[in-house]
């Protein structure tokens, strides 16, 4: 009897779990139904491998539901927001500020939330402060750090240069010097191609942006199956990355010569031994680790991929590319390195660019914001720590501000007296206190890299239909292919 009880309780108990687990919060976004502890996942995972890519999935729950869907995605709560006003009104909201916590986030930082990326409130504000205090002081967003993209794409010529017959396989081929531009600023040095582990460990930056899902991903939202399914859920591959990347940065740190104060990490080390002893510090040892994995795989990645999908555009619009080149013989005349001054007369380089950012959409997901208090949104009650996922592709993408938004067009973005329009909808670093913090730096690294190919050579492909498939991780990136680099003749050599 006492058995029978006991069984009755227990099953008692499981039906009230699972009815408050499927009960959705009042005022919570339109979304499918939820699934005792695994919430929607099994929905959505059915809908990605259909449409491919997290975004379009997306697309279509904004299509069923509206611009605001809410999900439960096992223990997390998650929102996609759809659509530039929504988009806005997450990037306008102090209270929807926040980074999400769990196993996948801690897991890159010695189980603790350190950094300058995925943290929040005071913390975050102090790391940010000094970071970019720093590196602004040693030169970011000035002469130095134009100097130093300059030389990594001189750099880059000669390699181009000494082998321009035959095609370069391009997805890795601007990894180390759009690395070593930031790079320079954290550690007052470059790395040199004869670096054995960094080509390495560049390879595993790639395979872990294409592994990683921006939400986190299922090991954040059921972090059990790191012990059912280590590899199925991605955690071997996410913690054995990361163990290789901290033993890497630990390495560089160890050997640091604390005399040279002209560069990030002995700044950032003088300021430890500064605060050596005070309680509750957050300049430690452990907080510059996680800061230079921050900035090394951001600086890593997205200038890197960005030029690569620069270059395809322009191989797919070859009117666009002798436009760019009309424009670099008559503005520059016979200067190899372009400046600031130029790039204000370099109005259809600078559109180019733009498009190539819109169109890509290199994070169609920005990174995830989370709610530190229950808030609205839309009109829709978004409970504390819910995870919210704004789409800059729809942004982007949309059809009612963007004529053709799929189409490949400069001319979008210049206006009938040839000066460069600042479209609202156009915002590939986010907006608002979480904009990105290397925008200045992407900006001007994909002018100079960009200018200085684009003067000395013609970008052709070796096949006669580039098609090539955009792969899904935290940022899209193109499959593996080839382009030849033909050196231009100019105006002043003919």
């Amino acid at each position: 009897m006492l058995s029978l009880i006991l069984l009755i309780f227990v099953l008692c108990l499981s039906l009230a779990y699972i009815l408050a687990d499927v009960r959705k919060p009042k005022g919570y976004p339109p979304g499918p139904i939820w699934l005792p502890l695994v919430g929607c996942y099994p929905y959505l995972k059915k809908l990605h491998l259909k449409k491919k890519y997290l975004h379009l999935a997306g697309s279509v729950l904004h299509e069923i539901y509206g611009p605001v869907v809410g999900l439960k995605l096992g223990f997390d709560k998650v929102v996609l927001v759809s659509g530039y006003k929504g988009f806005k009104e997450i990037c306008g909201n102090e209270y929807f500020d926040g980074r999400p916590d769990g196993l996948f986030f801690r897991l890159r930082s010695f189980g603790e939330r350190l950094g300058v990326v995925f943290v929040d409130g005071p913390f975050r504000h102090e790391q940010k402060k000094f970071t970019m205090n720093v590196l602004r002081k040693l030169g970011y967003g000035s002469h130095p750090m134009h100097d130093i993209i300059v030389r990594e794409v001189q750099e880059l010529v000669k390699i181009i240069e000494s082998n321009c017959e035959e095609p370069f396989q391009i997805n890795n081929l601007f990894d180390m010097h759009a690395l070593n531009v930031i790079w320079t600023l954290l550690a007052g040095y470059r790395f040199s191609s004869d670096d054995k582990r960094l080509p390495k460990l560049l390879e595993l930056v790639h395979k872990v942006f294409q592994t990683a899902e921006i939400s986190g991903g299922v090991i954040n939202q059921m972090p059990f199956l790191k012990y059912i399914a280590p590899d199925l859920s991605s955690y071997n591959i996410l913690a054995n990355f990361f163990d290789e990347m901290m033993s890497f940065l630990q390495d560089i740190v160890n050997k640091h010569n604390p005399a040279d104060d002209q560069n990030f990490i002995s700044i950032f080390s003088k300021k430890i031994r500064e605060n050596d002893g005070m309680k509750d510090t957050p300049f430690t040892k452990k907080q510059l680790l996680v800061t230079l994995q921050d900035l090394f795989m951001a600086g890593t990645e997205t200038t890197s991929n960005t030029l690569v999908f620069a270059a395809y555009h322009l191989i797919k619009n070859p009117q666009v590319q002798k436009k760019i080149h009309a424009e670099l013989d008559r503005e520059m005349g016979t200067d190899e390195i372009p400046t600031m001054e130029h790039r204000n007369r370099l109005i259809y380089l600078e559109a180019t660019i733009m498009e190539v950012l819109r169109i890509s959409s290199l994070v169609p997901l920005t990174l995830p914001h989370k709610a530190l208090r229950t808030e609205k949104l839309m009109g829709y009650t978004i409970p504390k720590d819910t995870i919210l996922l704004p789409s800059i592709w729809s942004v982007h993408m949309d059809e009612k501000y963007w004529k053709d938004p799929h189409e490949f067009c400069p001319d979008r973005f210049i206006d009938e007296n040839g000066k460069i329009i600042q479209h609202s909808h156009f915002m590939p670093f986010g907006t608002g206190r979480r904009k990105c913090l290397g925008e200045v730096l992407a900006k001007t690294s994909l002018f100079i890299f960009l200018a200085v190919l684009l003067k000395k050579f013609e970008l052709q492909s070796p096949v006669n239909d580039l098609s090539v498939e955009v792969i899904e991780g935290v940022t899209l990136t193109l499959a593996p292919f080839k382009i030849k680099f033909t050196p231009r003749h100019l105006p002043s050599e003919m």
